[in-house]
């Protein structure tokens, strides 16, 4: 196959010998009943020793990064009470990912991988265990807490695209879309099970355990990444930060199939993220009615709501990507912002709970099915730069969202600053869905579909 840049890449047979000799067991026999094999299909990944090992490193991993969220969350409610100081600790935390991603994407090309991924993990949990330190001590407050965010983020806008970039050198061609869904599965279950946790850690043993089990869950995925070998990496002609940057940039510009997906992802999946921010807000002043207690409560509910749609949402991911992607990307996309606007509106609850649900599934089934579509169509010598746009628009949008949400809300209340976000959600996907979804692919998204012209 040719790409858009004129340089032959191999697919699929490429990819078994990326590793050799630990990809596991062939795949799920085609003689097997259709629905099973639809199921198998979906932890197909797993049968990889690599990506097992990888796989459930993380998912310890990203159980501490939600005991850390909800933790800092809390910590600085309780000390400012202000929706403006959450936004501005969620300004600080993602505004690397907004100026930083796409020279982290030029260093996942460039550099070794391995190497990245220890040392900036190695890196993030002593971050962690400085945010323990600053609650154990009284001494944590809006400045201090927000600067350890700040270097946190920093160093997550390194290791999120690297992380990215690997997944194609870990599986075969053939069980990438399971492997992007498993991953996606993990966010969503540590998504239930971190605040899950939090909450009923933190009356027993207080917020500073949480950010020191953060720290903590970083160890098992240092290790494992000591213990892996990934594949040389494809060397590139280097030609400056910038000059990499922009050529990552045109290569998107001028191929329709990445550029919807990242324009999707970045509307639905960033900017559709606007809950997440007012979240501990939302629970407190709107169905908690300013109980700070029953608000944390709400809290974790709302959040392992978002992680039980979530889960359910991206378990049949496999399947759709591989069989109606643009369509389901559509219809995903149009039920986010119907389920956004409904939590806007309801101050019940037992009902935003379970419109929180809805909100984690379609919105977490977009993202994974973008994701997959930028998976399978970026050459290998530019997935660090691709993937790293990809950072940008799903998570580069939340230094912005916390900013001027938390502002915004400050004056009109969380529940309306929701709601308008979903209207403009709706306005983006009703009316350009019919144009967008003929770029992307209507069948497999392993397969390329001929590129339409830009524009």
């Amino acid at each position: 196959m040719i790409d858009d840049e004129g340089v032959p890449h191999r697919e699929g047979p490429a990819l078994v010998d990326a590793v050799p000799g630990e990809l596991g067991e062939p795949s799920p026999d085609l003689t097997e009943p259709h629905a099973l094999r639809r199921i198998a299909q979906s932890f197909d990944a797993l049968r990889v020793p690599p990506f097992r090992r990888v796989w459930g490193a993380n998912f310890v991993s990203q159980s501490g990064d939600w005991l850390q969220i909800t933790a800092r969350a809390v910590l600085i409610y309780d000390i400012t009470g202000s929706t403006a100081a959450l936004g501005f600790v969620y300004f600080l935390s993602y505004l690397p990912q907004l100026v930083l991603s796409t020279p982290a994407g030029v260093l996942a090309d460039r550099l070794d991988r391995r190497k990245l991924l220890i040392v900036g993990q190695a890196m993030m949990g002593l971050c962690a265990l400085l945010m323990g330190v600053l609650a154990a001590t009284g001494t944590a407050n809006l400045w201090n807490v927000g600067a350890v965010s700040l270097v946190f983020g920093v160093l997550g806008t390194v290791v999120l695209p690297t992380m990215q970039a690997v997944v194609p050198s870990l599986v075969p061609s053939e069980r990438i879309n399971s492997a992007v869904s498993l991953n996606a599965a993990t966010v969503a279950a540590t998504r239930v099970l971190g605040p899950l946790i939090a909450g009923v850690l933190i009356p027993i043993v207080g917020i500073k355990w949480l950010f020191f089990g953060n720290a903590i869950s970083f160890i098992p995925v240092v290790g494992v990444w000591v213990l892996t070998k990934l594949p040389d990496r494809i060397s590139i002609e280097r030609s400056g930060m910038v000059q990499e940057v922009l050529e990552g940039i045109r290569f998107v510009r001028r191929t329709s199939t990445l550029r919807v997906a990242l324009l999707v992802t970045f509307v639905i999946v960033g900017l559709g993220s606007i809950y997440q921010p007012l979240a501990v807000a939302f629970c407190t002043g709107v169905l908690a009615g300013g109980d700070n207690d029953l608000g944390a409560t709400y809290y974790g509910m709302f959040q392992a709501a978002l992680g039980v749609g979530s889960f359910i949402g991206i378990m049949g991911v496999t399947d759709l990507a591989s069989r109606r992607t643009a369509r389901a990307i559509t219809v995903s996309a149009v039920c986010f912002g119907v389920a956004l606007g409904l939590l806007g509106l309801t101050g019940m609850p037992v009902i935003a709970i379970g419109v929180a649900g809805l909100v984690g599934l379609f919105q977490f089934c977009t993202n994974a099915l973008c994701l997959t579509v930028l998976q399978h169509h970026a050459p290998k010598h530019m997935q660090g730069r691709i993937l790293s746009l990809y950072t940008l628009a799903f998570v580069g949008t939340m230094p912005i969202l916390g900013l001027v949400g938390g502002q915004v809300a400050q004056i009109i209340g969380t529940d309306r600053t929701i709601l308008a976000v979903a209207v403009g959600a709706l306005l983006f996907t009703i009316p350009l869905a019919r144009r967008w979804s003929r770029f992307l692919p209507q069948g497999d998204a392993s397969i390329a579909p001929d590129d339409a012209p830009a524009g």
